[in-house]
């Protein structure tokens, strides 16, 4: 019997078999794994300090309230060795600690998704700052924290014998909204009369060879002065002043 064209177009558009296109459009339906990972919240007493310039304006509740997450020192933990992340803060005002649950299809979290889920948790507690200035500045916000953070890494892990200080926080304002926000790294056990004393309170700056405190326990940082000006006007080159007073053409001033 013979097949006319016409039965042969009909067979062409019915196919018996399944298309490839469908395989495909099963396999990107295809549920993937989910990691669960939480954020909270944990108050800390805020305390007064009476020098609140520069980095000491982190402690002034009367300015702003500050959220602060604690990141390990390789942010980049899996999941399945820690899958919750704590925000302190100094707003008393808050009557009860938070909590939030986030998913995330990979089980090594980007540094860079942590942060904007670390945003996206305080913006959802601290509601002084419309939906739309967030929107506006999250991005920015977002890479201003992770070069706070590489910078505090760095500063950390640096080998120099000088005090400068890396902020660990960075501060936005909107309007008379003020929030400030970065990375919790507490004081630490301090020597009181002898007797060891764990404090809370976060620092507001970190030094070089791993060293932080916060203000009120400055001075059991070792080998650290902040009083004392490390530049001075004049050069600290010993030879340069034999090189002047050796120079007979060099001016002299005589006391009368």
């Amino acid at each position: 019997m013979e097949t006319s064209q016409k039965d042969l177009c009909t067979e062409n558009s019915h196919p018996k078999g399944p298309l490839e296109g469908s395989k495909a459009i099963v396999r990107l339906y295809r549920p993937c794994n989910t990691y669960s990972f939480s954020f909270h919240t944990k108050r800390i007493n805020p305390y007064e300090i009476t020098d609140t310039r520069g980095s000491g304006t982190l402690y002034n509740t009367k300015k702003a309230r500050y959220f602060l997450i604690e990141l390990d020192q390789h942010a980049d933990l899996d999941l399945t060795r820690k899958n919750f992340f704590t925000v302190y803060t100094n707003d008393i005002e808050m009557t009860h600690d938070h909590q939030r649950i986030f998913n995330s299809s990979s089980k090594k979290l980007n540094i860079n998704y942590l942060i904007g889920t670390y945003l996206t948790f305080t913006f959802a507690i601290n509601r002084q700052f419309s939906p739309d200035t967030v929107k506006k500045y999250f991005k920015r916000l977002r890479q201003l924290l992770l070069v706070k953070f590489l910078a505090i890494k760095n500063r950390l892990s640096s080998d120099s014998i000088k005090n400068r200080q890396t902020n660990t926080f960075i501060r936005f304002s909107s309007g008379s909204h003020v929030i400030y926000l970065g990375f919790y790294l507490p004081c630490g056990m301090n020597n009181l009369f002898g007797l060891g004393k764990h404090c809370d309170q976060p620092a507001a700056f970190v030094l070089s060879r791993n060293r932080w405190k916060c203000h009120t326990h400055l001075l059991n940082i070792e080998n650290v002065n902040l009083n004392i000006q490390t530049n001075s006007k004049f050069p600290s080159n010993p030879a340069l002043y034999k090189c002047l007073t050796d120079n007979p053409r060099a001016k002299k001033v005589h006391s009368t």
